[in-house]
């Protein structure tokens, strides 16, 4: 039994149904929940959710498909990436309600544990060594450019650094004194004016996932056996060779570190179970023959299956 099918048989064993509830009721009841995953028949209501738990004070995040488009290039635009990487920064460091469609069950997501190994926290008065928080950060994927203006970028001058954290609305500048941390705070990158003082910051990945160099060829070796089949392992293996970034559900089947939302051991919270099961298998379903239209090959079309 494939995964899909396992969490849909469990419907009703490790979920929580509220579909007899009205929709400010559910709102009341979401808001007393610790971290959840909360599904609703479309984008529209989960929006609405979202407003509705705002304005009781419950932190959520709204998450929409990070399944489209099923193509190597998805993250050409970056959108689609650093709005995962956020899901996962929220998921990490803070107690959200999780808002969303049925598909959001099927979506890959890196396992939580491995993108909060790559945080990177930074805190005033504390001694770093300047070089190896720029390793650090070119290793979590950021580009080192002579003046940052977006996110995922840094910048060094002597002894001050800018980065463009990715969860964040404006870049920070780091000043040190020799090893010491003197002085955090945040900054319009136009007018280079300070907003404001910081005592700590955590710096998030710019990638959905941090492969070291031994996964890399673990992954890589897997994928050569497929190369010969189909010309798109080739663009895989050379994504990974230069280190772009490739949607997760290329590589779902040659690594533990990706799993299904549905995974993550969080309670489900359905506000429709019917509609939610009918609406996530044909999902499912469309995802597949997506894969259908993209591969020849039928052993990845099984791994990606299961």
């Amino acid at each position: 039994m494939s995964r899909h099918d396992d969490l849909i048989s469990n419907i009703g064993k490790q979920t929580i149904f509220c579909s007899n509830l009205g929709f400010g009721e559910q709102g009341a009841i979401l808001a007393e929940m610790p971290k959840s995953i909360f599904v609703c028949p479309d984008i529209l209501k989960a929006r609405q959710m979202s407003e509705q738990l705002t304005a009781l004070g419950r932190k959520n995040v709204v998450v929409d498909d990070f399944s489209r488009p099923f193509t190597l290039a998805k993250f050409t635009s970056n959108e689609n990436k650093i709005d995962l990487i956020k899901t996962l920064y929220e998921l990490t460091t803070s107690n959200p309600i999780i808002i969303s469609t049925p598909q959001i069950l099927a979506t890959p997501i890196v396992d939580l544990k491995c993108f909060e190994e790559n945080l990177f926290e930074l805190t005033k008065n504390q001694e770093y060594d300047i070089l190896e928080v720029e390793k650090k950060l070119t290793r979590i994927g950021y580009k080192k450019v002579d003046s940052v203006t977006a996110a995922g970028e840094f910048s060094r001058r002597g002894d001050i650094i800018d980065i463009f954290n990715v969860v964040s609305s404006n870049p920070i500048r780091l000043d040190f004194f020799d090893t010491e941390l003197e002085d955090i705070y945040s900054f319009d990158f136009l007018t280079f004016d300070k907003i404001e003082k910081l005592n700590s910051v955590i710096i998030s990945p710019n990638s959905t996932l941090i492969l070291s160099k031994e996964e890399k060829e673990k992954i890589i070796t897997e994928l050569n056996k497929f190369k010969l089949d189909d010309q798109i392992f080739f663009d895989l293996i050379s994504s990974l060779e230069l280190e772009q970034e490739i949607p997760l559900e290329f590589l779902s089947p040659f690594t533990s570190k990706i799993k299904s939302i549905a995974e993550l051991n969080l309670p489900i919270i359905i506000s429709n179970n019917i509609q939610t099961e009918n609406i996530y298998n044909k999902y499912v379903d469309n995802i597949f023959e997506r894969i259908n239209l993209l591969f020849n090959n039928e052993n990845y079309k099984k791994l990606l299956k299961n």
